[in-house]
């Protein structure tokens, strides 16, 4: 028997059984079978159940119309890089970053306390950057390819990139090896966070 019973099944079912201890166990065997189906009932994934899963979707009105807002509606609208600002003041590029203090407290095999601050090496990494003898253009496609910016047309992002860094060594008196200097220690800041 596969189906469940219903109502006027039970009672032809009732009907057919003789005897007070059969009707009784009879009645035993409609509750076990109602409590096993709740159990198969709640065992069901919701899809089972009928219930309908509905996600919240981030839209865009387009005209009178609806769409999901999906990442082609930023890559659509070009990006001009080059006709940014590209100066850089004290403010957003200081010469000298307060980070604060990061550091490592142990305490050595004779039970003294050690600190080592992660600051005082970031800038001792940094000097081990080798003088590459690097020009403007050999700088502005190392810092391209460092960049991921798929958005933005390489040359368009080359070209902004030489008016930073022009700024920055005519107007702000940076050599390329300081800002070298700098941008590795960027990068140990970044990779430490």
């Amino acid at each position: 028997m596969n189906e469940l019973l219903d109502e006027e099944g039970k009672q032809e079912l009732k009907h057919a059984v003789i005897g007070e201890g059969a009707q009784k166990t009879l009645q035993q065997l409609f509750h076990t079978a109602e409590q096993y189906n709740l159990i198969l009932e709640s065992a069901k994934s919701p899809a089972e159940r009928g219930e309908i899963l509905s996600v919240p979707v981030l839209a865009i009105q387009q005209g009178g119309l609806f769409e999901p807002f999906e990442e082609t509606h930023f890559l659509e609208i070009p990006w001009e890089l080059s006709k940014c600002d590209s100066t850089l003041d004290q403010e957003i590029f200081p010469e000298h970053e307060n980070a604060g203090q990061f550091g490592e407290i142990t305490v050595t095999d004779a039970g003294r306390v050690q600190t080592n601050f992660i600051a005082a090496l970031q800038e001792q990494m940094a000097l081990f950057v080798a003088d590459h003898g690097w020009e403007l253009p050999q700088l502005v496609l190392w810092l391209d390819q460092k960049i991921l910016h798929p958005d933005i047309n390489p040359d368009d992002a080359q070209v902004f990139l030489t008016r930073i860094l022009s700024y920055l060594t005519d107007k702000r008196g940076f050599s390329f090896d300081r800002l070298i200097k700098k941008i590795s220690s960027a990068q140990c800041r970044s990779t430490q966070n």
